[in-house]
């Protein structure tokens, strides 16, 4: 008994051994008052895309489409017990914006709304961060032209003439905000060769929309 003693005593001597035991006696306090005293945790799950899509039918109706790009996002704010609260990712929820304000073409600061995917994970959500977005609603429209094409920037040998340039395809289908669209009325194929031309050639050529 005196040895077993002894060695305990040494032990408590040893100062990696009581660092080491310490630690453990903060881990298992720390995890007691988790368990027992503070059960529940706050945190905030960031960048949740909002599906600016969703219910896309009510505002279809009115010959609208969202014409905003790139992905919006919001920050969530949730209460909960630790054990649910710890494993949340954005998959978790589903966010969206109230579209009732909307009536006819324009930018709206819309409501957003952050539910659950699902339903069974016991956690309640406190804030949305920010609370609206900005959405931009326009009519769209589609329309062909035929492309053109500019040969300004083609050089040609001495002794040659420049011929006529051909853009393949020769059409070519735009579609986008019916205010912007209603801008356009040429669309044009920019030719640029830095070599003096000799032959008929085949290059890559920029659109430019007038």
């Amino acid at each position: 008994m005196k040895k077993r003693k002894r060695d305990l005593s040494s032990l408590l001597d040893n100062k990696r051994f009581v660092m080491v035991l310490s630690v453990a006696i903060a881990i298992v306090a720390w995890t007691i008052v988790v368990l027992s005293i503070s059960p529940q945790k706050s945190t905030v799950i960031a960048k949740i895309p909002v599906n600016l899509a969703y219910n896309a039918s009510a505002y279809q109706s009115l010959g609208l489409e969202v014409v905003d790009e790139g992905v919006v996002t919001v920050d969530v704010a949730v209460t909960g017990p630790r054990s649910v609260v710890g494993g949340l990712t954005a998959a978790d929820f589903v966010a969206f914006p109230q579209i009732s304000q909307v009536t006819a073409d324009g930018r709206y600061d819309l409501p957003v709304v952050v539910s659950k995917a699902n339903t069974v994970k016991d956690f309640e959500i406190t804030q949305i961060i920010p609370s609206t977005v900005s959405v931009r609603f326009d009519r769209v429209k589609t329309q062909k032209f035929t492309v053109e094409t500019d040969l300004a920037g083609i050089r040609i040998a001495d002794g040659y003439i420049l011929g006529q340039g051909y853009a393949t395809p020769g059409e070519v289908t735009l579609t986008g905000p019916e205010n912007e669209m209603s801008m356009v009325s040429r669309v044009v194929a920019s030719v640029k060769l830095d070599k003096q031309q000799q032959s008929t050639s085949i290059t890559m050529a920029e659109l430019q929309l007038y």
